[in-house]
C-alpha cells in the first residue's frame, strides 16, 4: 500500500475582488501561506 500525504486545496479572494485560482499545498506549504497572509493583513478568515 502506497503511502499517503495529505494535501490542501488553498483559495485567496481580497475583500469584494474575484477569487484567485485554488492552490494545492502540503501541510507544511499551507502553515507557510498562512504566516506570509497575516504579515499582510489584520485580519484572515477561514472556511472549510
Amino acid at each position: 500500500m502506497g503511502s499517503l500525504r495529505a494535501r490542501n486545496f488553498t483559495g485567496r479572494q481580497v475583500d469584494c475582488a474575484t477569487p484567485q485560482p485554488v492552490q494545492k499545498m502540503t501541510d507544511n506549504e499551507l502553515f507557510l501561506f498562512v504566516v506570509k497572509q497575516r504579515k499582510l493583513t489584520n485580519k484572515v478568515m477561514t472556511r472549510y
